[in-house]
């Protein structure tokens, strides 16, 4: 068995660098994840959705700074910052068929983290995600096809 690998959905990142209600508590699940037996890791694709959120705002150049600031003390930069392996690709395909209410990045994301054999947790607030039958079960299919060694628990909070 691998790593067990727990991925972060932006509105945590923005959480915390916009000093949102969960701005605490996503600080708190960064510093649990970061010193447990996870690997904390975080989508390119969640890195560029974070910024370009930030960019839009007057205090965009110290939200940017405060955002690589947090980066940088929780997560291994040269290690778990992560762009998509080739298989998030099909299987990004196949999640667009089977939940067409996720938007482009949002099926980006949890297709790269469906693709990460060793994905344990995918934290994110998206109602789409939660509990959602049809992820679970192609979750459960990639299982099966020997594609996933983890079974992935979609969560919004620790």
């Amino acid at each position: 068995m691998g790593i067990s690998r727990a991925y972060i959905d932006s509105y945590y990142l923005l959480e915390t660098v916009l000093g949102g209600k969960w701005k605490e508590e996503t600080r708190h699940l960064l510093d649990v994840l970061s010193r447990d037996t996870f690997v904390a890791i975080i989508p390119q694709i969640v890195i560029g959705e974070s910024v370009s959120v930030l960019l839009r705002r007057d205090t965009a150049h110290d939200d940017v700074d405060n955002l690589v600031r947090i980066v940088k003390k929780y997560i291994n930069v040269n290690n778990h910052i992560s762009p998509a392996g080739k298989n998030a690709f099909g299987i990004m395909a196949e999640v667009q068929k089977r939940e067409p209410r996720l938007d482009s990045t949002d099926t980006a994301i949890l297709s790269q983290v469906l693709g990460d054999p060793d994905s344990k947790l995918f934290f994110t607030p998206d109602r789409h995600m939660l509990n959602n039958t049809a992820i679970t079960t192609y979750e459960a299919e990639l299982r099966d096809d020997g594609r996933r060694k983890e079974k992935l628990k979609i969560i919004d909070r620790i």
